[in-house]
């Protein structure tokens, strides 16, 4: 351990950025090791600096999130299947985590006092924070919440059919996939020909809409495949935060809804403006009453004189200030603005 430096390690993270590895995750791995050497230095096992804190963090980009609207939300609940259902709209409705939805209990459900007790994640006794939070159960989640209930043959809200938990292993982003596709929620269709597939020479065509097309090389009929948003499960709680925020709902209240320690976090990685809302900020420039502000604060013009004689020279205009304004000091030979003390 005494040949470890600063520069091995930094060698280390860049052979994992040459593997493909991403900057976030290139800094997970910088942070862990850097646990490692503060909790040994903190047990008496390392003596000496920290020597992961003088590698460099990496910069992640900031990525844009892509989110439903508000419309869009009955259309892609339709299409989840029953046994998923609940799950997906207590996502929406309620921001919680993948592990805190399969570790959620019903003693934690008051659907008579309306509200969610959030104090686990999967079988672990906290959640990512590492506090319990009691967060509103939202009108439109309500019934959700009661077929899940009624539904559950044990303890717990979302189980598999044998009353087990949900393992980490549970992939519920394959299921918002396949229902954004089949509620029309793509990004575009690839038609592809199955006969010049199985010939070795695949034919794909990518085009916005299903129209029946031909194959140009063997006139057999092309298979349209529906490409869905890349939508992860997670952005289901960036839904959640957007969706509270275009409603003009504060971001402090926000931040206690999604229980995160910096209201920033909210704000800036969880609250996505859509373009719309942007337009509307800016079309308010130049239309009123933005723009009759602009004309009335401005300040009134002074009227023109009517002879040039009644113009002010430079002695008189110096001599119609208010006295006091400018003093004289004796030390000095010029008048001050301030007499000095």
């Amino acid at each position: 351990m005494r040949h470890l430096t600063p520069a091995r390690v930094e060698d280390h993270l860049h052979e994992l950025e040459r593997a493909g590895g991403a900057p976030a995750s290139v800094n997970h791995v910088r942070a862990k090791l850097r646990t490692v050497f503060f909790k040994a230095r903190r047990a008496g096992l390392w003596i000496g600096p920290n020597p992961i804190t003088e590698t460099e963090s990496r910069r992640v980009p900031k990525r844009v999130y892509p989110t439903l609207r508000m419309e869009e939300i009955a259309r892609v609940l339709e299409h989840v299947p029953a046994l998923w259902r609940p799950f997906t709209a207590t996502a929406i409705y309620a921001g919680l985590r993948k592990g805190e939805l399969c570790g959620l209990r019903k003693s934690d459900v008051d659907l008579d006092a309306g509200m969610i007790t959030v104090r686990c994640s999967y079988d672990r006794e906290t959640t990512k924070g590492g506090h319990a939070d009691v967060i509103p159960i939202a009108p439109a989640l309500a019934p959700y919440l009661q077929a899940a209930i009624d539904a559950s043959p044990s303890d717990l809200v979302f189980p598999w059919d044998d009353g087990s938990m949900r393992s980490p292993e549970c992939d519920p982003e394959k299921v918002l996939r396949r229902a954004l596709a089949r509620a029309g929620l793509v990004e575009r269709y690839d038609h592809s020909c199955r006969r010049c597939k199985s010939r070795g020479t695949p034919y794909v065509e990518r085009h916005a809409d299903a129209t029946l097309r031909r194959c140009p090389a063997c006139e057999a009929k092309l298979w349209p495949k529906a490409i869905p948003r890349p939508m992860r499960f997670h952005d289901l709680r960036h839904t959640a935060a957007t969706l509270m925020l275009r409603a003009c709902v504060d971001a402090h209240r926000v931040q206690r809804i999604l229980r995160h320690a910096s209201v920033t976090t909210t704000t800036g990685t969880y609250g996505h403006l859509a373009l719309e809302d942007l337009r509307d900020a800016v079309s308010r420039i130049g239309t009123p009453p933005f723009a009759d502000s602009l004309l009335t604060d401005s300040a009134p013009a002074l009227p023109a004189p009517k002879h040039a004689e009644d113009l002010p020279s430079e002695n008189q205009a110096l001599q119609s200030e208010p006295r006091g304004d400018r003093t004289h000091d004796p030390r000095l030979k010029r008048p001050v603005l301030y007499q000095l003390s």
